[in-house]
């Protein structure tokens, strides 16, 4: 008898079914404008990979760098996507989505800063870098 890890959840509706595709999407979407940004910003050393097992990719080759990546969250959301009848798979795929989005206002912080300067920068982001 299989053991389940998380409770099941029934078949959704269709509208809920392309809720959480739409989600997916947008996640893989967002991966793609981070893994490009992070490569502007550590190309002009304003900022650098946080990911320590990529970092040292990114100076080898972005190219490497933005396949690794993109191919990394690609199999991730491909596996919560093949598993979204548990709920633990879609608290994953809505964990990516939050995670990708606030990577996104980290982005635009920076860009904010490149554009204006380091006065227009928060104290936070400042202590990043």
């Amino acid at each position: 008898m299989p053991v389940a890890f998380a409770p099941t959840l029934p078949r959704s509706r269709p509208a809920a079914s392309r809720w959480w595709w739409r989600l997916v999407w947008l996640t893989l979407i967002l991966n793609v404008v981070d893994a490009l940004c992070t490569i502007v910003w550590a190309k002009m050393g304003v900022a650098r990979e946080a990911n320590v097992l990529l970092r040292d990719l990114i100076e080898q080759s972005a190219l490497l760098f933005f396949a690794t990546k993109l191919a990394l969250v690609s199999l991730g959301l491909r596996v919560l996507w093949t598993r979204r009848g548990h709920r633990l798979a879609l608290g994953g795929i809505l964990v990516a989505a939050t995670v990708y989005y606030l990577l996104l206002l980290y982005h635009l912080q920076v860009l904010m800063v490149v554009a204006l300067g380091p006065d227009a920068a928060p104290a936070w982001l400042l202590r990043m870098s």
